[in-house]
């Protein structure tokens, strides 16, 4: 089966994401989701009044978000999956959400894409599911409106380690997202492993992880994958797109991040790369694109949000009785982009409406904190880091493999190609140190991310990094076998016993490397030899 149509076939059978249909959100919570916001942060034009907005696998919610944060839009909103827009369409009209039209697209057939010229493209989590990620920005990129905006997701390679690890897992014991019952068994299987197992509490702590449909979107997914940031940079700069901002937390922000960890002069395509490989990103790429050499345009200081101009809502009067409400008693509004919720108080509020006299101060939610610079340097080539450690080296107290993400992070300042030095690892763990995930504050003693991992584990860790850590090569499960082979080979098919039904081929080094997802969890080295 062809990968967009092993895609298409998940998604009819498992639509994405699961929210229950009556579930509705505050329209003034999805004000970050308002395109007139968006160029604002990008420095673009506001040059319509109702812009062309046309969003691209649009799953079973995101028609009803965009319509309500858009409502003076006209949005196109399809997907390769014809029962997950039958969804979307119902959400939408049991709402009152009536400026979404419906199509079903393939994004990997040319002829069935809509003509542009799109004001805003949305594109979330779609570009990592498909065969050929390049063609379809390209695509996409020809479609964008002079200054219109490319909102992307997708996922981070190295961030995103256990989750694919997960999936490596539950391919290897035969687990399918065709078989109904499978979802289960994973969700059973993972929840009986030791509540400090990495992969259990990757499980635990993912949002969807309770419902079979997000169980399936994220661990047995048809054909998901992630980028590094350079990858991703890369990527993007053939398609003649430039980042306008992130939506990130402060702690993603790379151009806020890197400076603070005396890192100025860093390119911006490396920052966002280096955030990912020392797990301080805390989730996906989330970027809004603009076309490179799109002109860059001052914010007018007399700017009004539209979903807080209360002039224009005449026509939604039940949505002006809350915002009254919130004029009088002040309210939170949900952020993506602060570290938490914004509090207001009803006297802020009360600005944000513009009844304030200073209805221009920065509570107007026009924060320009998000802007990158207009001469950024991405996807330039100029870096280059080799991922090492994911697989297995021969050798007495080797890298182990499912901590390969960390022991990338530790010789990152070694492996990195370009044109300046990076500081030692001790120097790296100095700049960490006040910058550590507030995270790591779980009795977690393998540590979430490489930095508290190294505290943890130093003495080891230096040691293996002053013995030539590069000098053997890596090799394939099918090359090798661990201490005691045998009876850690026992050791998993003793396991996997109380799971009946299972197909895991019957290979040594299938045993061996579900050992290694399972049990090694505990040990930052192993015991690699020679088959």
């Amino acid at each position: 089966m062809q990968q967009a149509e092993a895609v298409q076939e998940q998604y009819e059978t498992w639509p994405y994401p699961r929210v229950p249909l009556l579930q509705g959100v505050r329209r003034e919570d999805l004000w970050q989701l308002n395109w007139s916001w968006m160029q604002r942060q990008a420095q673009n034009s506001i040059d319509t009044v109702r812009p062309r907005i046309w969003i691209t696998g649009c799953g079973t919610l995101q028609p009803y978000l965009i319509g309500l944060a858009n409502p003076e839009a006209e949005i196109l909103a399809t997907d390769v999956s014809n029962r997950s827009l039958k969804m979307a369409e119902r959400r939408c009209r049991l709402h009152g959400v009536g400026n979404v039209s419906f199509a079903q697209v393939d994004l990997t057939q040319k002829q069935s894409l809509p003509e542009g010229p799109f004001d805003w493209i949305e594109s979330f989590g779609v570009l990592m599911c498909l065969p050929d990620p390049q063609a379809t920005l390209g695509e996409l990129q020809q479609r964008l409106a002079p200054s219109g905006l490319l909102r992307t997701m997708v996922y981070p390679h190295f961030g995103r380690r256990r989750v694919f690890q997960i999936q490596r897992l539950a391919k290897l014991l035969g687990l399918r997202l065709q078989n109904p019952a499978h979802p289960q068994i994973l969700q059973n299987m993972l929840q009986s492993l030791p509540r400090r197992h990495p992969l259990r509490y990757a499980f635990d702590t993912y949002f969807d992880a309770q419902n079979p449909e997000g169980i399936v979107d994220a661990f047995l997914h048809a054909a998901d994958r992630g980028f590094t940031g350079l990858e991703w940079a890369a990527l993007t700069s053939r398609a003649g797109l430039v980042p306008a901002f992130f939506m990130h937390r402060p702690w993603g922000q790379p151009q806020q991040v890197l400076p603070q960890l005396g890192y100025s002069e860093v390119p911006l395509d490396l920052a966002l790369h280096y955030l990912d490989v020392w797990q301080e990103l805390r989730s996906n790429f989330i970027t809004v694109f603009k076309r490179q050499g799109a002109p860059a345009v001052a914010p007018s200081a007399h700017w009004q949000h539209p979903l807080f101009d209360w002039r224009r809502l005449r026509a939604m009067p039940f949505y002006r009785l809350r915002l009254l409400k919130h004029a009088l008693m002040g309210t939170k509004l949900t952020s993506r982009t602060h570290e938490e919720n914004i509090q207001l108080s009803a006297g802020d509020f009360r600005n944000v409406l513009g009844w304030s006299p200073n209805r221009h101060s920065p509570t107007t939610l026009a924060s320009r904190a998000l802007s990158l610079p207009q001469k950024t340097l991405w996807g330039d080539d100029a870096y280059a880091h080799e991922e090492r450690f994911h697989r297995p080296r021969k050798g007495k107290g080797v890298p182990n493999p499912f901590y390969g993400q960390l022991f990338d992070a530790w010789f990152f300042h070694l492996g990195l190609k370009g044109p300046k030095a990076w500081p030692s690892l001790h120097e790296e763990d100095r700049r960490w140190a006040a910058l550590g995930s507030p995270l790591e504050n779980e009795d977690i003693p393998w540590g979430l991310t490489p930095h508290h991992t190294f505290q943890c584990h130093r003495e080891a860790i230096t040691a293996w990094l002053a013995n030539n850590p590069d000098a053997s090569p890596a090799k394939d499960w099918k090359e090798v076998r661990l201490q005691d082979d045998d009876a850690k080979i026992e050791q998993v098919k003793s396991w996997s016993a109380q799971w009946p039904g299972l197909e895991v081929l019957d290979a040594s080094h299938v045993w061996r490397e579900l050992w290694v997802l399972l049990f090694s969890y505990e040990h930052l080295f192993l015991d690699i030899n020679e088959l």
